[in-house]
């Protein structure tokens, strides 16, 4: 498996964020060689487009994920405007189902877990906070899976309650940046190290990603 296997469905759906996709690629491919054993637990699972690719699903390339957005206006606000979903025209055509089917998808917005849902590929999705408790079941999952802790205040109740839902010799699987994230973002080499005024613009599209820099090379 080359990353090209991945990169390809992957720019199709995020055709608009080119470096979306090459990121979520090499994330695939480090994920290659790891078996998810289910019962599986995906916390923080967004849309659900990564763990979709991710488990060898594909979906027709008229897709357009960036027609299917709201709150345009506010964009440089933080707002995420791909927390919208509209059933008429949100709902993805599955041309190629995944491999294996994730029981449980946790996530705060109630919109994502929607798009999530569509994609047939979670049995069942639940709003949560992963900052606080987390809805799943003592003892349950053999394998949880995150890719958001470096985005959390609170990583460590985070890391407790994924322990405590853990099965004996389950499995946590999480992907994160490490502390070098700060050499490879724009915003911090050329704006925040240098102090450059004509680089300000780069904190509009920044648009908070640097915020959580903070978490990143964090032990837990």
């Amino acid at each position: 498996m080359t990353i090209e296997n991945y990169l390809r469905p992957l720019m199709e759906i995020f055709w608009l964020r080119p470096e979306t996709a090459a990121w979520r690629a090499c994330d695939c491919l480090a994920l290659h060689e790891v078996e998810f054993t289910g019962p599986i637990a995906d916390v923080g699972c967004g849309d659900g487009l990564f763990s979709f690719t991710r488990a060898g699903g594909r979906l027709n390339s008229a897709y357009d994920m960036f027609s299917t957005v709201n709150e345009l206006e506010e964009f440089f606000d933080k707002v995420d405007i791909y927390d919208h979903f509209d059933e008429n025209t949100t709902i993805p055509i599955v041309t190629e189902k995944p491999l294996y089917n994730i029981d449980v998808g946790v996530d705060q917005k109630l919109s994502l877990l929607k798009k999530a849902y569509s994609l047939g590929l979670y049995n069942e999705v639940r709003p949560a906070d992963a900052n606080e408790s987390l809805p799943l079941e003592d003892g349950r999952f053999y394998t949880i899976y995150s890719n958001i802790v470096y985005w959390l205040d609170n990583y460590r109740n985070t890391l407790r309650e994924m322990r405590r839902a853990l099965a004996e010799d389950g499995q946590i699987i999480l992907q994160l940046p490490n502390i070098t994230m700060r050499d490879y973002s724009f915003f911090q080499r050329l704006y925040v190290r240098t102090g450059d005024p004509s680089w300000e613009w780069l904190h509009l599209i920044d648009r908070g990603r640097s915020d959580n820099i903070r978490q990143c090379g964090v032990t837990p």
